[in-house]
């Protein structure tokens, strides 16, 4: 193989190899994002009242 068909063949193969790469790049990335959070339990204290303005003492936290 000559000086010119040897750099033919290699800028031929360079050529197929750079997409090559870049799919494999692609596959390996998570398709979804992932979303991380925290949370923390907030306590509040609740005054609730009738409609005549009475306080209400008869319920529970199953109430809220």
């Amino acid at each position: 193989m000559s000086g010119r068909e040897f750099r033919l063949v290699a800028c031929l193969l360079a050529g197929f190899a750079a997409p090559l790469h870049v799919y494999a790049q692609a596959q390996e990335t998570p398709s979804t994002p992932s979303i991380k959070a925290k949370a923390e339990d907030v306590l509040l204290d609740i005054v609730v009242r009738d409609k005549k303005g009475h306080l209400v003492t008869n319920l529970k936290a199953d109430d809220f």
